[in-house]
């Protein structure tokens, strides 16, 4: 009897194992069919790859799976299903709370439907896992101060979107837009002669 139990622990670990394996080369897949825009075939993928992973609950599953929900929002998104994206970020976050892709790109998201206040707080999370993890790449990260700036300005938050707009700046002095809304956000606080050199 224990022979058959050590017979099927090792049978499922070699079936996961094979899971873990078809999972992953669907997620280098479904990047090819991101880069030519064949979107509904690469979330097609998603979810077959989703459903194939083990449902053990150890580390390195959950942190493909992850990768797998974000693959699947970031194609949802690019497809225009945009308000379906979210809960693909969502599940990826709860999957891995340090996913940084999944929440920079759910707070942009989010900032786009008019969630100003909960953007917010999804793009100061992925830029604080960022200062901790550094896998955001300098363009992402620019592209995060911006949105960050942009929301604050949608809440007349002037001051903090100085802040951003600079961290954006600091990062890549040739951005226009961050000089741009910088400019802008001085000209609303008086700020003019700042605001004419921006």
């Amino acid at each position: 009897l224990k022979s058959n139990d050590q017979y099927r622990v090792q049978t499922e670990a070699k079936l996961n194992e094979m899971n873990r394996t078809v999972a992953w080369a669907l997620h280098e897949r479904v990047k090819v069919l991101g880069e030519l825009k064949r979107y509904e075939e690469a979330i097609a993928d998603c979810t077959v790859a989703i459903n194939t992973m083990p449902t053990t609950a150890n580390e390195e599953d959950m942190l493909i799976a992850s990768l797998l929900w974000t693959d699947m929002g970031t194609m949802r998104y690019n497809a225009g299903r945009v308000k379906e994206s979210i809960p693909d970020y969502d599940n990826a976050i709860v999957l891995d709370p340090q996913n940084v892709y999944a929440w920079a790109s759910r707070g942009c998201i989010k900032l786009e439907v008019g969630r100003v206040n909960d953007a917010l707080e999804d793009l100061t999370t992925a830029i604080r896992i960022d200062g901790r993890r550094k896998v955001i790449n300098p363009i992402e990260k620019v592209l995060l101060w911006v949105k960050m700036g942009d929301a604050y300005l949608l809440i007349s938050q002037y001051a903090e979107a100085i802040s951003a707009y600079d961290n954006a700046i600091e990062l890549d002095p040739k951005n226009e837009t961050a000089w741009n809304s910088r400019g802008f956000a001085k000209e609303e606080l008086g700020r003019y002669d700042d605001a004419m050199r921006d």
